[in-house]
């Protein structure tokens, strides 16, 4: 990873049918890779083809979404050679923050939290019948 300039995520959104089934792009759509994580926390630059998970994330973050080979050409150039010096430096912060943010325990922990919730909010049974050994399912 470290001697890598960027990173890249391609994803066939052709309308083809796999197998007989959804379209390509209705796949790719729906892939969240867990590569993106991990390229993220490096800063560098990561193109990757239309995801929803991916462009759903908000932010000034080193990434490029391409849909063609014109913007494929245009994401390399302006990842190799960034425009705005500062902006693509507020990036790479930015990019390896969120991968900061986004490790598994932290996420286990947002689960967790959602969990508690839902139990403590949870209506108390109007009749409470303790359970007996008679009753435990083997």
């Amino acid at each position: 990873c470290e001697e890598a300039d960027m990173f890249f995520i391609p994803f066939d959104i052709s309308e083809r049918e796999v197998y007989g089934k959804s379209p390509v792009s209705q796949i790719t759509q729906n892939t969240n890779p867990i590569k993106f994580l991990e390229y993220l926390a490096t800063g560098k630059p990561i193109l990757h083809t239309p995801m929803r998970a991916l462009l759903e994330i908000e932010g000034n973050l080193q990434t490029r979404c391409i849909t063609s080979g014109a913007s494929f050409s245009r994401a390399v150039d302006s990842a190799l050679f960034p425009p705005d010096k500062l902006l693509s430096d507020e990036a790479t912060a930015n990019s390896i923050a969120l991968a900061r943010e986004t490790t598994w325990t932290i996420q286990a922990k947002k689960v967790d939290q959602i969990i508690q919730t839902l139990i403590s909010s949870r209506v108390q049974p109007i009749l409470s019948v303790p359970l007996t050994s008679e009753m435990a399912i083997v």
